[in-house]
């Protein structure tokens, strides 16, 4: 019996004994997140794209033309950039019914995400922000409120 309550006592004793933190392999430790994941994230519609945009929609001017950086990767693979897609961004103020008074230019950065340039919110009020993703014969809607005061 002496020899079975020693037994327990040292299974007791290596149980409570303080761990050391797991230890992430040094790869997986030192792997970057890549720098778009720090900006605005927005849901497609469907979920099937995440949207990072910069700046934030809720530094929008009012009555200034902006620009907006755009970084779009699927949602199962946030971490990479879809190359094989097309966007086109527009706004509109649903309770007034109209959109902006200018189409905007869009481009291709170097480094994979869109540039769009001359967005012009011309009067203070809700603003729904739009951006359609076009990838083969399928397009998918991300949308953001904005309300300019």
């Amino acid at each position: 019996m002496k020899m079975r309550s020693s037994l327990a006592f040292m299974f007791i004793a290596a149980c409570s004994a303080p761990r050391e933190p797991a230890r992430v392999p040094p790869a997986q430790s030192e792997a970057a997140a890549p720098l778009w994941l720090a900006h605005q994230r927005i849901e497609s519609n469907a979920a099937l794209y995440e949207l990072h945009v910069a700046p934030p929609v809720a530094s929008i001017p009012d009555n200034e033309p902006f620009r907006l950086d755009v970084w779009i990767a699927l949602a199962s693979a946030p971490h990479v950039l879809c190359e094989d897609i097309s966007l086109t961004v527009d706004a509109a103020m649903p309770e007034h019914g109209h959109g902006m008074n200018r189409v905007p230019k869009l481009a291709r950065a170097d480094d994979g995400h869109f540039v769009v340039e001359g967005l012009l919110f011309h009067m203070t009020g809700r603003w729904e922000l739009y951006f359609d993703i076009t990838r083969g014969a399928v397009t998918e809607r991300a949308q953001c409120e904005v309300e300019l005061k």
